[in-house]
């Protein structure tokens, strides 16, 4: 069934770059090269070879894949000097370690397993190495429009197109292994003469976007070694205000903390995901019961290197006696980031 999918999408590529694709270069990748030193380069979905001539004639030492095998067979003609395949994403035939540079402008979406594509990018790319990769916004504002105005989709028509948010994008880089160090939006480029009133509106105000409703991004990434749960899950708590140690019966106190996400995946609000992370604290007595379970949950999803300002409320008991209070993270339905090897805030309080 999948070799049936594949060989499907390798004809309809075929078709494409028969006719009009192939005059259609993008030059979204060809910006970086001057930025980076020389060194072996691997262009994923390399297409006619554009990015491959002007690496190679920059003193690149270049590779390139596509599922296509005519667009291999005008990129070979295109770059000479190129090492160039017909394969697929998800099973790079190149040994680990072995690119100083990985890029994949507009073809991670139509590939049939983008995180196993991304995971392969990951496993060739060496350590340090870095990858640019331009993926679709599946948000960006001509998106919201269409959908709001006529009711169809972001899709180019293509036969597979995976469409994620910024965040979405970022999650599945970082899960397959690659370090997202910026991302950068990218407009579209609407044709001059033939604009109508829409896309003249979005050609004037794009730049003005947040990279959240851009059109595309240019995820800059460096290879890194996939990690247990602990590192991708990785916080700091700070308290700002915490109650003395000496508290009254029966009373409400409020705690101030500042939390940071150190790790490598996105926290989520009950608004984003069905298992947020929520900021919660627990109050037990001498014996380990626990006498209060209380939660906030995050303003935002949180994204790596963010922080977060957070209020938490907590009553104490009736009874007096000596406590032990945690404030800690916790990711609903799953852990408490505590059991993820982080260290949560504990105090020990005395109720008169």
């Amino acid at each position: 069934m999948v070799n049936d999918q594949r060989r499907d999408i390798s004809q309809c590529y075929d078709d494409l770059h028969r006719n009009w694709y192939s005059n259609i270069e993008s030059s979204s990748g060809l910006d970086i090269l001057h930025k980076w030193e020389k060194g072996k380069l691997l262009d994923i979905g390399c297409g006619s070879g554009a990015l491959l001539k002007a690496a190679s004639d920059n003193g690149f030492e270049v590779s390139g894949i596509d599922i296509s095998e005519v667009a291999v067979d005008m990129a070979k003609k295109n770059a000479p000097k190129a090492e160039i395949v017909m394969g697929i994403a998800e099973q790079l035939p190149f040994s680990e370690d072995s690119f100083d540079y990985l890029t994949c402008i507009g073809s991670l979406e139509h590939f049939i397993d983008p995180k196993k594509a991304a995971r392969e990018m990951s496993r060739v790319l060496k350590t340090g190495g870095e990858a640019v990769i331009l993926v679709p916004n599946s948000h960006h504002l001509e998106a919201i429009l269409n959908n709001s105005l006529y009711g169809i989709s972001g899709h180019d028509g293509q036969l597979i197109e995976h469409l994620y948010t910024r965040e979405q994008w970022r999650d599945l880089l970082e899960e397959a292994g690659l370090r997202v160090v910026a991302i950068e939006k990218r407009h579209k480029i609407y044709p001059p003469g033939s604009r109508s009133m829409k896309e003249l509106l979005l050609s004037m105000t794009q730049r003005f976007l947040p990279a959240t409703l851009s059109y595309a991004m240019i995820f800059n990434c460096h290879q890194r070694v996939l990690t247990e749960d602990n590192d991708r899950w990785s916080c700091i708590i700070i308290p700002k205000k915490v109650p003395p140690i000496i508290l009254q019966c029966n009373k409400k106190y409020e705690s101030n903390f500042i939390v940071k996400n150190n790790g490598f995946k996105v926290w989520h609000t009950p608004e984003t995901s069905v298992s947020p992370v929520n900021f919660g604290c627990l109050l037990k007595d001498h014996n380990g019961n626990i006498y209060y379970e209380g939660r906030v949950p995050l303003r935002r999803p949180l994204v790596p290197g963010k922080r977060q300002k957070l209020t938490i409320e907590f009553p104490t008991p009736k009874n007096p006696g000596e406590y032990i209070i945690t404030w800690d993270l916790v990711c609903e339905w799953k852990f408490w980031f505590r059991e993820m090897g982080n260290i949560p805030v504990e105090k020990k309080l005395i109720v008169e």
